[in-house]
């Protein structure tokens, strides 16, 4: 953005910016957000997690772009297929306009052209119903920090703890190691730390025995700042699992590997039970629900 607005705009060249937020942009919700002292009583809502500085900053900087794309059924939680191609000006509509005698109708009210979606749009016909749903959820839960905001903070603690839990499970796991994507930012707040086990000692005790309102209600200042730098920008977490051979070295076999994942993942995962197979005690013993990618050196 900086080089267009200050390098090639002065002399008289444009270009225009997309921003694909599809599937985070309803973490725009949370830009005012941040973590301010709140009482810990039972019935008080659980404050949220800020981004961190630097997410924050690419989203301070959405209003600059020309055009973005936002999914309401990712982050916005909504039905598919709603989906938005925002415009800061609207003629730009024009480059993807379709018209049809289907889809205009004539003049709109007071000698207006009346704007129809079908004219717009690039996928052909659309649900209504997906529309109207998105503008209930917007009436009902606002897209800013008092609505989304507060949903979308607290599943980015979820994740931003999610990751830490991981981080502890590989330092104690005996033959086997669990390696959570992205790892430490080097030159984030772990470069204040003479190691990354001297960071995450220094976490760990933060963190000890604290519930989340009394990490996020402005008390633990530290570890708030540690925990939101740390682990996936927003709520999706990559992980993957790897063995130890006999010796002690890690396998570097990529076909063990992807097995050694499955199997975990066919462990820990919901199984489809048909009615006749049904057992009560099926997925009673299941807590967490995963999905799985397997890693091919073709596409990797």
């Amino acid at each position: 953005m900086d080089l267009r607005d200050n390098k090639y705009r002065p002399q008289n060249i444009e270009f225009a910016v997309h921003a694909d937020a599809a599937w985070g942009g309803y973490f725009a919700a949370m830009l005012e957000t941040k973590a301010v002292p709140v009482s810990t009583e039972a019935d008080e809502p659980v404050p949220v997690l800020p981004m961190s500085d630097y997410v924050y900053a690419q989203y301070d900087n959405l209003y600059r772009t020309d055009t973005v794309t936002v999914d309401p059924h990712k982050t916005g939680y909504m039905p598919y297929p709603a989906g938005a191609l925002c415009y800061r000006n609207m003629l730009m509509r024009s480059l993807i306009a379709f018209e049809a005698p289907y889809t205009n109708t004539g003049e709109g009210s007071e000698g207006q052209d009346e704007y129809l979606l079908g004219t717009y749009g690039i996928e052909g016909s659309k649900p209504g119903a997906a529309a109207a749903g998105v503008y209930l959820s917007h009436k009902v839960i606002p897209p800013e920090p008092s609505g989304y905001g507060k949903i979308l903070g607290r599943t980015l603690y979820n994740c931003k703890m999610f990751h830490w839990k991981l981080l502890e499970l590989s330092e104690s796991a005996q033959g086997y190691g669990v390696f959570p994507v992205p790892i430490e930012d080097p030159e984030g707040p772990i470069s204040n730390y003479a190691s990354k086990k001297e960071f995450r000692d220094k976490l760990r005790s933060l963190l000890a025995g604290k519930r989340p309102k009394e990490i996020l209600n402005g008390e633990h200042t530290e570890a708030l700042e540690l925990l939101k730098e740390t682990g996936a920008d927003l709520n999706i977490l990559t992980y993957a699992f790897n063995f130890k051979n006999s010796d002690g070295t890690w396998n570097q076999d990529l076909e063990a590997a992807n097995d050694f994942n499955r199997q975990i993942y066919d462990r820990i995962s919901l199984k489809l039970v048909l009615p006749e197979e049904e057992d009560e005690n099926v997925n009673a013993q299941y807590n967490v629900l995963v999905s799985t990618t397997d890693f091919q050196k073709d596409y990797y």
